[in-house]
């Protein structure tokens, strides 16, 4: 049984914003599983939750059912298994290579295990909800430019049972809301950023240039050379001097070659850079091509409203998309979240700061970059204020930046939302763990109640 514990805790990787989505500013939760005879099973903060098939118990490695957000459970157990958030599962079968497939909480196969990897695609801050790489391993190779994956010892994969090394093979495009593979496209390309999300469709690089494809694999536009991935985002890109939205239509052509600044989809903001008499001035566009601002700054990044500049003393400067200043200091500005910035002052000082300006400063009792304690109470990030209090609970954590766990001293828990601090969750509970995006919560009666969690702006 400790072998099945490990094998699932290696299995899992750490379940960031991504899981929630977090864009701001609030989360809420839908109760989807009430009063759940689910059994026994282990978890840890990050893990799926599973209960154990005593008729499969073997030697080497027992199986185990995937628990999912309905109480219900997988019909078929499985060796291995990773939450992808939205009740989609990866599934592990012990085999040496290739034995990876996908199943969704209403317990159908959308991808048979017989993969050897699968991930969304997407890079930075534009990584597709909707589209999977699916990577078909064919054969080891010690050629690493035409290895298509590879497996390290010193990483965790899903795929870890395969051996350490190089592999030959292809890969396709599952489509989740479709349910299928993109049509008529296999990927042989090494570089799995050859193919980026741009809203519904995709911009793959191959040979030398680049395909607008629609989800039924339609060549909607053509670009002669490759379209950088820093410059594509949900929604719009930009190839040369022009902007296109997300079928390949121009929105604007300039003078000079342009670049991504930031944001997604309607908040994408690119940038152009004038040269005149030894100064450099930078000007913003929104996606169809209409000036923002024009800044003396080198723009670096822009989310939620706020573009973050440096100047030519190595001060970050944050400003507004007018160009209004907000924050300056010669510290890191980084972004917690879509939208609210940080930046560490001094050692574990800390001020947060969005496109309204500072939210508060000074922090000391610090949990994490955007989680912060005094006297008792936490920081509401949509309050600016500490009018969370937990000072009558014994204890309290904060999971993926958005959920506050508090436990009362009685031992029972209550969950919080760290955006609005309104209660998700009642307070009669005696266990609770967050799972992707879901809440576990165990009753008085050793039953269980599911919430499922959406994040809203």
């Amino acid at each position: 049984m400790k072998r099945l514990l490990s094998l699932v805790l290696s299995l899992c990787l750490v379940m960031s914003l991504c899981a929630v989505n977090i864009s701001a500013y609030s989360v809420t939760g839908k109760k989807t599983g009430t009063n759940h005879t689910i059994g026994k099973y282990y978890y840890s903060d990050n893990d799926v939750p599973y209960i154990t098939d005593a008729d499969t118990l073997g030697d080497d490695l027992p199986r185990a059912f995937v628990v999912f957000h309905n109480g219900e459970h997988s019909e078929l157990s499985y060796y291995g298994f990773e939450n992808m958030g939205k009740d989609y599962y990866k599934v592990r079968e012990y085999v040496e290579i290739n034995g990876v497939g996908l199943i969704n909480g209403k317990d159908e196969s959308l991808i048979s295990a017989d993969a050897a990897a699968i991930d969304y695609i997407g890079s930075g801050d534009n990584i597709s909800d909707r589209y999977l790489r699916v990577v078909i391993a064919e054969d080891t190779t010690e050629n690493e430019k035409e290895a298509i994956m590879s497996i390290k010892e010193t990483v965790q994969y899903m795929e870890y049972d395969m051996e350490e090394g190089l592999y030959t093979g292809y890969a396709m495009i599952y489509d989740l809301e479709k349910k299928d593979y993109v049509p008529d496209l296999v990927i042989t390309e090494t570089d799995k950023n050859c193919i980026n999300p741009c809203a519904d469709n995709l911009i793959y690089n191959h040979d030398g240039k680049s395909e607008l494809i629609s989800p039924e694999g339609k060549v909607l536009a053509e670009f002669d050379d490759e379209i950088k991935v820093s410059n594509i985002t949900d929604g719009y890109f930009c190839f040369g001097n022009s902007i296109y939205n997300s079928e390949g239509k121009a929105t604007f052509e300039g003078e000079k070659d342009f670049s991504l600044a930031g944001g997604k989809a309607d908040h994408a903001v690119f940038c152009n850079t004038t040269y005149d008499s030894g100064s450099t001035t930078y000007t913003l566009f929104n996606g169809e091509g209409n000036p923002i601002c024009v800044l003396p700054y080198s723009v670096y990044d822009c989310g939620g409203g706020v573009v973050k500049a440096v100047n030519n003393d190595d001060e970050t400067i944050l400003l507004t998309l007018d160009g209004t200043e907000l924050f300056r200091s010669k510290e890191g500005i980084f972004e917690a979240v879509p939208g609210i910035w940080y930046c560490e002052t001094e050692d574990d000082v800390y001020t947060l700061i969005d496109k309204d300006g500072i939210m508060g400063e000074n922090f000391t009792d610090n949990k994490s970059p955007l989680v912060h304690f005094s006297n008792g109470r936490i920081f509401v990030i949509n309050d600016r204020d500490f009018t969370l209090d937990l000072s009558k609970y014994e204890d309290y954590s904060v999971k993926d930046n958005s959920v506050v766990i508090a436990k009362s001293k009685k031992g029972n828990y209550t969950a919080f939302d760290l955006f609005t601090g309104k209660k998700i969750t009642d307070g009669t509970y005696t266990k609770m763990n967050k799972t992707g995006d879901a809440l576990f919560c165990m009753t008085e009666d050793e039953t269980w109640d599911i919430y499922e969690l959406t994040a809203t702006e």
